[in-house]
């Protein structure tokens, strides 16, 4: 029996085995098979684990496994995926945040500067109100004595009749005179102190200064009172005036010919001249100190900026880029969306075709064509006039700042040149930097090698009218495009 035992024993259990596994199965027709026996009727032990299932149980977690890590990648990618989205956001939002705050830096500034102007003129009116005030306590002075002298001479009057005097008819007749003449006098200087105080608050209200009203008027002032009382320029300004061109110069004019045969833009001859460049202490912006005198050589500029007409011809003769204009229309309005860069490559292009040097203007020639021998703010005065020019509150047809007006739109400054005040920002040679001080005499353009910023000049359509200025000064990068900077062009002779 213990033979029969061993040997039907690892049978049972192989059958067992080979038809289902350990405890049993499946018999045929899917019934549930009993589980194996030896033949003693003793259950067969299980097969280990070793053996039991292993091939079905690895295959089937390595699946898993892979499908898991399949599913993690998807989701690592997806993760990725919003992540550099909201990357792309945040350097828009952070772009964004760099305007703004350049903009609110921007009108800070203007702020600023409107306060000092508020203060210069608050103690200008103070200085004014003074003066009459002055000159009242004179004139009542005056009418004071007067009155006794009136009344002196009444009673001397009535003295020489009662004392039987014969009075003879010259001296009534010079008593009246003294008396005519005496009142003549207060009330010149009454009228005089009147109008000292007139002009001071007329020129604080925003006005034209007391320089300009007497220029207008067609009365010689009186002598004596009125002379004292007004201010004197200082030996500066008197050398300024002496060059200063008060109507409308007529200058020579030329335009040459390209190798098309086509003809460039419309230059102007300027006469070489000294001026003075920049603002004083009490008036502008630091970066426009100190005021200094340039002695400019003749040259000729543009009459007007370069317009898209006129750029667009370079543009394509050269395959060059074609600048975008925004929606408003090419044509005869200015030239905008150009770099530096772009403004030196068309100045050299027109030197080719004309056999001439064309150029930028340095900053110094272009202020003195703006200024066309005024010192004012402005070459028109002290203020910003409506209908003067192309801004953001200029009041004019254009002035919803929202484009660029046609050149030659407004009336030209003395020299003949459109539109220095206003439409369109235009580049100049110079590099910028924050003051004149070191700035060159001769008129001649301030550069340095590795330059990253270049000086831009006469404010734009969506500028403030401060920024029009003649002495205002902007700065961008060499490679800056955008919709309120142009150019105007420069020859030498």
């Amino acid at each position: 029996m213990a033979e029969l035992e061993e040997d039907d024993g690892p049978a049972a259990g192989t059958g067992g085995s080979a038809t289902g596994g350990v405890g049993g199965g499946l018999g045929v027709g899917g019934r549930p098979r009993p589980s194996a026996a030896n033949a003693l009727g003793r259950p067969v032990p299980p097969l280990g684990p070793a053996l039991a299932g292993t091939e079905p149980h690895s295959v089937g977690e390595s699946g898993w496994a892979a499908a898991e890590r399949f599913a993690l990648e998807q989701e690592v990618m997806t993760l990725r995926r919003t992540l550099a989205g909201k990357e792309r956001t945040l350097d828009s939002i952070s772009v964004e945040c760099r305007r703004l705050e350049d903009a609110i830096e921007d009108e800070h500034a203007e702020v600023e500067a409107l306060r000092r102007d508020v203060e210069v003129l608050r103690q200008d009116l103070e200085r004014k109100s003074a003066a009459l005030a002055t000159e009242r306590r004179t004139a009542a002075e005056l009418e004071r004595d007067f009155h006794d002298l009136r009344v002196r001479l009444l009673k001397g009057d009535r003295s020489g009749v009662a004392g039987g005097k014969s009075s003879s008819p010259g001296r009534g007749v010079a008593g009246t005179a003294l008396i005519f003449l005496a009142g003549f006098g207060v009330g010149l200087l009454v009228a005089t102190a009147a109008g000292i105080g007139w002009f001071g608050l007329d020129l604080f209200r925003g006005g034209h200064p007391r320089s300009q009203v007497d220029a207008a008027l067609p009365t010689v002032p009186p002598k004596g009172a009125a002379e004292a009382v007004r201010a004197q320029p200082s030996a500066a300004a008197q050398e300024t005036v002496k060059a200063a061109a008060a109507e409308p110069t007529v200058l020579r004019t030329l335009r040459d010919r390209l190798s098309d045969g086509s003809l460039g833009p419309l230059m102007v001859a300027l006469p070489g001249a000294t001026f003075n460049m920049g603002s004083s202490a009490l008036a502008g912006e630091p970066d426009e100190r100190p005021e200094h005198q340039v002695r400019i050589t003749g040259f000729f500029i543009g009459a007007n900026e370069v317009t898209f007409a006129e750029y667009d011809q370079f543009a394509r003769a050269t395959g060059r880029r074609l600048p975008d204009d925004f929606g408003w229309g090419r044509g005869r309005r200015p030239v905008v969306d150009v770099s530096w860069v772009d403004a030196q490559a068309y100045a050299l292009w027109l030197s080719r075709q004309t056999g001439h040097v064309y150029r930028l203007p340095s900053e110094a020639e272009w202020e003195y064509a703006a200024r066309a021998g005024s010192q004012s703010s402005y070459w028109w005065g002290v203020n910003p006039e409506p209908g003067r020019a192309q801004c953001f509150d200029c009041g004019t047809t254009w002035d919803d700042g929202r484009s660029t007006a046609p050149v030659g739109s407004f009336e030209a400054n003395p020299f003949g040149l459109n539109d220095t005040a206003g439409n369109a920002l235009e580049w100049t040679a110079d590099c910028y930097r924050p003051s004149y001080v070191g700035a060159p005499a001769d008129g001649s353009a301030w550069d340095q090698q590795g330059c990253t910023a270049r000086v831009a000049r006469g404010g734009a359509f969506n500028k403030p009218a401060k920024s029009m200025r003649s002495a205002a000064r902007a700065q961008f990068a060499p490679d800056a495009r955008i919709n309120m900077l142009g150019f105007r062009i420069a020859r030498d002779e």
